[in-house]
């Protein structure tokens, strides 16, 4: 073991890992997406309406997010997702909780199959920094594709200067061991520690490997590129504490997401 994972395992003696929610099984998973869908929603709620809309959850994981956004009455809701072990889990928690109405489909952001203008609104949560350079100005494009004029495209996600844009929170509890650590180091921690279960078919080191570490003014200059307007920008801060922005220097280290709605 290298000095720099002894380092790690030293960290996480003093301040051991926290247990994280929804990792027992799929359907504590689909559960705990649908409290994060409840807590992100708060950040768009007064922005966009999704009654009688038609509303794509893209990266929709589990279900849990497309089973919360569902009880906000949309006039059709679709979940799409790359993984068909996700979408299989999501199909069967929108049974349990009796959406079964809800269209699920294996599909690629930036492959969508729908009609041009087929969305009013578009959810992104916790997606962008999951899809790989080469696919991301695609995805965005083809989300502005199927949106309607006047639609919406909500999304948030931790930049990669953030305390926990790693996702190995489940290993290290070292904050910002992304930026302190190599890829090496932190991939040879993760094999050498014991596994935790993953939602769909990426184990742990390819999870972290899928990260496209993209910025906040990178992701500004893409959407530009791909021609949508930034219709609503805010940085969620550390802790909430919006005062933390007042120092340019540290605040970048300090964001907890980056929250976007985007339009056509």
């Amino acid at each position: 073991m290298s000095f720099q994972t002894k380092l790690i395992e030293a960290f996480n003696i003093i301040l051991p890992p926290k247990e994280r929610p929804g990792r027992e099984s799929n359907e504590a998973y689909s559960q705990t997406q649908y409290v994060w869908a409840k807590q992100s929603y708060s950040h768009f709620s007064d922005h966009i309406d999704i009654k009688g809309k038609v509303v794509l959850d893209a990266g929709c994981g589990l279900g849990g997010k497309t089973v919360f956004f569902a009880e906000k009455e949309p006039a059709l809701i679709t979940g799409v997702d790359i993984d068909p072990k996700r979408i299989e889990a999501a199909i069967a928690f929108a049974k349990k909780n009796d959406k079964d109405f809800i269209e699920f489909k294996v599909a690629s952001i930036s492959e969508l199959p729908f009609p041009d203008d087929t969305f009013d609104l578009i959810f992104l949560n916790d997606v962008v920094e999951h899809i790989s350079r080469e696919l991301l100005f695609s995805a965005l494009r083809e989300c502005k594709r199927v949106l309607k004029t006047g639609g919406r495209i909500c999304l948030e996600f931790p930049p990669w200067e953030s305390f926990e844009a790693s996702h190995l929170y489940d290993y290290i509890s070292f904050p910002w061991c992304q930026l302190i650590f190599s890829d090496e180091t932190l991939i040879e921690f993760v094999k050498n520690s014991p596994q935790k279960s993953t939602m769909g078919t990426l184990n742990s080191v390819e999870h972290y490997l899928e990260l496209n570490r993209i910025r906040i003014h990178e992701f500004d200059a893409l959407a530009s590129e791909a021609d949508l307007k930034i219709f609503y920008f805010r940085r969620r801060m550390i802790k909430n504490l919006s005062l933390l922005e007042k120092f340019p220097f540290i605040s970048k280290y300090l964001v907890s997401r980056a929250v976007y709605i985007l339009s056509k």
